[in-house]
């Protein structure tokens, strides 16, 4: 066995005080214990501003995805359910080869941006009425190819929850990086996708993205996913 030293307990001192009353005087004792280390620690302040600076960043991140799902709902409320047998007969055709149970509807919405899709009960495909005059027909099937392809792959989900991770880890770099290349590979997939089960040739595809590198990058993709992407990775999809 090993001897374990023993401290020595705490002693009171005692403290002699004088006591007076009138003209008589008397000596008490008073017995005073050392005061002991029992008193909470104080939190440092700089844990308070990093909790702080935590707490508006993500604030920050959940006020720009807001302003995203906002923009897309205006874009659909300025958008019309297409009428256009060509269009309506694509969309049953690509939905069927692509294992597609909810068939979205496909809305035309003004002007010449990128198509997108969203989610929800009934899923949407936005096409700018643009395009009916600027693609071709193996552009414009593998447009909605690519954009279906998003849904039977469940994008949007996983984006959701990329989204999330994002704001809770904005301060980490590598969040960052790991983002950009999760939704690079995400069009690389849609892209192959969308060539194999419409039978288009990759040389269609690649003329379809050089045609997209004036549009611009998306970036509500939290809550619908656009063919366009972002610019940095149009050359990587096009090279593949």
């Amino acid at each position: 066995t090993i001897p374990l030293p023993v401290l020595p307990r705490e002693q009171a001192v005692t403290v002699p005080i004088e006591l007076s009353r009138g003209n008589d005087a008397s000596l008490a004792t008073v017995r005073v214990t050392p005061a002991t280390n029992d008193l909470p620690s104080r939190t440092l302040p700089w844990t308070h501003l990093l909790l702080t600076g935590w707490g508006v960043g993500v604030i920050g991140c959940g006020i720009s995805l807001g302003i995203n799902r906002l923009t897309i709902r205006q874009r659909i409320t300025s958008s019309s359910v297409t009428i256009h047998p060509y269009l309506i007969q694509l969309v049953d055709d690509l939905s069927l080869r692509l294992a597609i149970f909810r068939k979205p509807i496909i809305k035309l919405v003004p002007g010449n941006g990128s198509p997108c899709v969203l989610s929800g009960r009934q899923p949407t495909i936005l096409l700018p009425d643009y395009w009916l005059c600027s693609c071709t027909a193996g552009q414009l099937r593998l447009a909605i190819a690519h954009e279906l392809a998003h849904l039977n792959r469940r994008d949007l989900d996983w984006n959701r929850l990329v989204a999330i991770c994002r704001g809770i880890f904005f301060f980490h770099p590598l969040v960052w990086l790991a983002t950009s290349r999760y939704l690079a590979a995400q069009e690389l997939a849609c892209d192959d996708l969308a060539v194999r089960r419409t039978g288009e040739s990759p040389a269609v595809m690649a003329r379809l993205l050089l045609n997209l590198v004036e549009e611009p990058a998306a970036n509500e993709w939290a809550s619908a996913v656009a063919m366009v992407g972002a610019n940095s990775t149009l050359r990587e999809r096009i090279v593949a």
